[in-house]
């Protein structure tokens, strides 16, 4: 199958999933007689998986149930590396009674993992579960996306800053890291990370209270710079003498030069 786009989301089931396109069959099983389905059903089954098309889930390892218990399939013959790999393609759900009606799609992607330690100012009443519920939303990621390490959360400053181990995983989670940076510079991510096609998320929020530890204004040097000011440059109606004058500019100069 090659990979799904915004087909994978129409309302048409008969266009849905189309650009998954034929049933991948690398290894060109049964390239001799290929339109001899009676044959090929003969021949593959799960008792001789390596007869089937490597595309073909269904004729190895049997139907699955949707809305039931969760269950596990362990596929041998299913590469997810190498030269011949899945990774990059599509997988297609079919409709009820192995019909072929597509009832559903998606892309098998890598999964990868991107490490980030961030520290944050901690808010009275701070809970780092609501903290991670607050991301995940204004982010519009499910919660497998982006994750912490609690082992490693520690307190920074006497309390005043909590630091965390985040976890962005996915195949976009280079994305989903530079989003979150600039979530947590600015405040605010206009778009969510995650793309879904046909689906925008009305009620998603766009802002967070959260900023990065240190963030806040040094209010101190600027005190010292208007005190350091009104010393050298405070003005006066007083009469000056020529070397009085001379000496007032020198010290603007030397004032400007210090600052």
């Amino acid at each position: 199958m090659s990979p799904v786009g915004v087909d994978a989301a129409v309302q048409v089931t008969g266009t849905r999933c189309v650009a998954g396109g034929y049933r991948w069959n690398p290894y060109f099983t049964q390239l001799a007689d290929p339109l001899n389905h009676d044959l090929y059903n003969q021949e593959c089954g799960a008792d001789n998986p390596l007869r089937c098309d490597v595309g073909d889930l269904t004729a190895r390892l049997g139907t699955i149930d949707i809305g039931g218990d969760r269950q596990v399939f362990v596929d041998s013959n299913f590469p997810l590396e190498g030269a011949v790999t899945a990774v990059g393609r599509s997988i297609v759900i079919f409709g009820p009674e192995r019909s072929g009606e597509r009832f559903a799609c998606a892309n098998l992607l890598p999964d990868n993992d991107i490490i980030k330690y961030a520290n944050i100012m901690k808010p009275p009443r701070f809970v780092l579960g609501q903290f991670l519920a607050d991301i995940r939303r204004v982010m519009g990621v499910p919660p497998w996306m982006v994750g912490v390490d609690a082992r490693r959360t520690r307190t920074l400053q006497g309390g005043a800053c909590v630091q965390l181990l985040l976890h962005f995983m996915g195949p976009d989670a280079g994305k989903l890291e530079l989003d979150f940076t600039r979530l947590l510079a600015s405040g605010r991510l206009d778009e969510p990370s995650v793309f879904v096609p046909g689906f925008i998320d009305q009620k998603r929020k766009r802002t967070i209270s959260y900023r990065n530890c240190g963030e806040g204004r040094d209010n101190n040097e600027k005190t010292k710079k208007s005190t350091f000011s009104s010393i050298f440059f405070k003005s006066s109606a007083s009469r000056r003498t020529p070397l009085a004058r001379m000496s007032y500019v020198l010290i603007m100069y030397l004032a400007r030069m210090a600052m």
